[in-house]
């Protein structure tokens, strides 16, 4: 078994992604760090890292950066071989390919129903400030907020 210690995870609660992966790391048992961009210096260090400005961004104990959810969790299969996510055989293929409908088209039912649906005004403020709570979290210096804010 590969090491599992210093991983972390750079993600937001609000992205499907991240909440994936994250959810994958803690299914495997796989000790990490929950890394939340909410700080000018918290940017900076996923700047490093990251190829493009968005989460998940996922960063091995070496050093070795991997974004794009799917990716990631067939990299960390290779390297934690137990518990694995995919049943034997046949039924591979089909968790595999239900994995990829959801990471597809799964996320345009839920921005839907989080932003559009006649039925998501109140779940949509509520989310709303939420994600504002938590990317305002990381710095009460106002000017790191604004320089925050500037980079997305």
């Amino acid at each position: 078994m590969a090491d599992a210690t210093g991983w972390r995870l750079f993600g937001a609660n609000g992205s499907p992604y991240s909440v994936k992966v994250r959810s994958y790391l803690r299914y495997k048992r796989i000790p990490h760090a929950w890394l939340v961009r909410n700080s000018a210096e918290r940017m900076a260090e996923h700047q490093k890292y990251a190829k493009l400005p968005l989460v998940p961004t996922l960063v091995s104990p070496d050093g070795e950066a991997l974004q794009d959810s799917t990716p990631m969790m067939e990299e960390l299969e290779k390297r934690f071989p137990e518990r694995s996510i995919h049943p034997p055989g046949l039924s591979k293929f089909v968790s595999e390919l239900l994995e990829e409908f959801g990471d597809e088209w799964g996320n345009k039912w839920m921005m839907h129903l989080r932003w559009y649906s006649s039925s998501s005004a109140l779940s949509s403020e509520v989310f709303a400030r939420r994600a504002a709570a938590e990317f305002c979290s990381g710095s009460p210096d106002a000017d790191a907020m604004t320089a925050m804010a500037k980079s997305f």
